[in-house]
C-alpha cells in the first residue's frame, strides 16, 4: 500500500480505494462524479482535460494499446 493511501485516505474494509461516503460501493450514477473528483485531484489541470481521462475505460484502452 502506498503511503498516501494508508496515512490519508485509506480503504474501504474490503480493499477498495473508491467508496461512498458510508463506506458501501460507489453507485453507478455517482461513478462519473467520483472519477471527476479523483482525476482532478492527481492530474495536471490540462491533462485532466484530455479525452483519455474522461472515464476509467478510455485510460485502461490506453495503457492496453501502449
Amino acid at each position: 500500500m502506498t503511503d498516501h493511501i494508508g496515512s490519508i485516505f485509506g480503504t474501504a474494509e474490503d480493499g477498495r480505494l473508491f467508496r461512498a461516503a458510508r463506506g458501501g460501493h460507489v453507485l453507478t450514477k455517482e461513478y462519473g462524479a467520483t472519477w471527476k473528483t479523483a482525476r482532478l485531484s492527481v492530474l495536471t489541470e490540462v491533462k485532466a482535460q484530455t479525452p483519455l481521462t474522461e472515464n476509467p475505460w478510455s485510460a485502461r484502452l490506453a495503457g492496453v494499446s501502449l
